[in-house]
């Protein structure tokens, strides 16, 4: 049965909902799940002003922790994936304050959002089969279980051929999308970037730039449009109240399957795709050959390596595969692969401490580099740039990492984009890959709020208008 159909009938309408959402059949992430939550079993949490190190939030991590740590599942095993409940959501950017970075003011949504999972829907892509999972505490009488399980597979069962319902977008002919740091700024923010790289304070830093605009629209329809244009295997709708999450992104931040094997996938090096197959495989080429991007790649790795080192069995961390080209509708892109073996006397949320932000979207050295971005950045990441996914019993996780994400609270919707700067980045070039990168979140924006029109882009100082255009108009300038 379709995963689409299934989430709009049994969840979209509620209240705290989850869909983790692969578009793979492959090993790299061939399961999908999705469910819901009560009030009561939503946790949150924002950096308070007192609290960089502090008391409050770390009690708040121990309460997950302790959850994770001693819950232990019955019959888990016998599942065809690892996840049997636990917790689903995302870190912020800003929570590295509790994970060894400084405190910076956050967003106004949470910065840090966990759904408590017992019951929920799951999809094996690969398998090809669809299951409800439902997990009871120990002496509990399970008719409760039961009786949800035969509901929701009946439920679910009702949707099969079903047609997919398209609520009506908002129809528009302009949008103005606000950026942190026009070309000049940008420009000019590298520069301080290459002059940290020169005075020997960092090799690599991740300078993002920030887009908002406003629109009223349905979250979850925009999100249908936006997986149906950047199909990702690490995608996520989350809602909570009038706060929602959607995100395509092509990156995992960490795996850790039922043997404790960690798994970190960062992403360094991207350049566009071309229609023609002989010019697209010349990008490719041209992508893999780059001195450049081999660097920033091999620095991030070596990077996750040391982070994982934390953690990890002496001598089980390892490199299978180094600077492969992964295509994408839009990008090809530049992947690593790096793993290593969770030592027993770890948990979950050590790792996360351990390696938080994912190296990919920080730098090298990671601290200081932390403090060059929030010094150049003018507005907090939020969720961009943060990790999406699900802590699960017995030590598996599943998470992303939150780039080609937007943000939505009914009013506003923020994404970010950005690159690694090294020294040997060509300003402009970095400028065009942000508004490359902006351009994989925005074509299905535009799509979807002006009902597939045609569009011509003009960039003006810190602003990026988009308007309708005749097709013989089209081509973004």
């Amino acid at each position: 049965m379709d995963p689409q159909s299934v989430f709009g009938a049994l969840y979209a309408a509620r209240p705290h909902a989850f869909w983790l959402d692969s578009q793979s059949a492959d090993e790299a992430a061939e399961h999908s799940f999705m469910g819901a939550a009560e009030a009561g079993e939503v946790y949150a949490y924002r950096v308070a002003d007192d609290d960089a190190a502090g008391s409050a939030g770390q009690a708040w991590l121990a309460r997950l922790d302790e959850e994770l740590e001693r819950t232990r599942v019955d019959g888990a095993q016998t599942l065809p994936f690892a996840f049997c409940g636990g917790f689903v959501g995302y870190f912020g950017y800003e929570m590295q304050a509790l994970f060894g970075g400084e405190r910076r003011a956050g967003t106004a949504a949470p910065d840090a959002l966990w759904m408590r999972v017992r019951r929920f829907v799951a999809f094996d892509h690969a398998g090809g089969a669809a299951w409800a999972v439902a997990v009871a505490d120990a002496g509990e009488d399970p008719a409760d279980a039961e009786a949800w399980l035969d509901a929701t597979a009946r439920a679910a069962e009702a949707t099969r051929g079903a047609a997919v319902a398209e609520s009506a977008a908002a129809t528009t002919t302009q949008l103005d999308v606000a950026m942190d740091l026009g070309r000049d700024d940008y420009l000019a923010a590298i520069g301080e970037c290459r002059a940290a790289i020169v005075d020997g304070e960092s090799y690599q830093v991740c300078l993002t730039n920030h887009f908002r605009f406003a629109a009223a629209f349905d979250p979850y329809a925009l999100y249908r449009r936006m997986r149906r244009g950047n199909a990702a295997p690490f995608g996520a709708f989350l809602r909570s109240g009038a706060y929602s999450v959607l995100s395509t992104s092509p990156e995992r931040f960490l795996r850790v399957d039922r043997e404790g094997r960690i798994q970190t996938k960062p992403i360094k090096g991207t350049i566009r795709r071309a229609a023609d197959p002989q010019r697209d495989a010349e990008y490719a080429r041209k992508l893999a050959d780059s001195p450049k991007d081999r660097a920033e790649n091999l620095m991030i790795v070596d990077l996750m390596r040391n982070d994982l080192n934390r953690v990890a069995q002496p001598g089980s961390v390892e490199v299978p595969k180094l600077r492969v080209v992964e295509s994408y509708r839009t990008v090809h892109q530049l992947v690593s692969t790096v793993e290593a073996q969770l030592r027993p006397d770890r948990s979950l949320i050590d790792l996360v401490r351990a390696t938080f932000p994912g190296g990919s979207i920080s730098g090298a050295p990671k601290l200081r580099t932390l403090q060059i971005i929030d010094r150049l950045e003018r507005s907090p990441r939020g969720v961009y740039c943060g990790s999406i996914g699900y802590l699960g019993y017995h030590r598996v996780a599943d998470l992303n990492i939150g780039i080609r994400t937007l943000s939505y609270d009914g009013r506003e919707a923020a994404f970010g984009a950005g690159g690694a700067i090294t020294y040997l980045s060509d300003a402009q070039a970095e400028f065009d890959e942000v508004l490359l990168k902006a351009e994989a979140v925005l074509r299905p924006v535009w799509d979807f709020l002006a009902d597939g029109a045609a569009y011509r882009a003009r960039l003006r100082g810190d602003r990026l208008s988009l308007s309708a255009a005749p097709l013989s108009d089209a081509t973004p300038d």
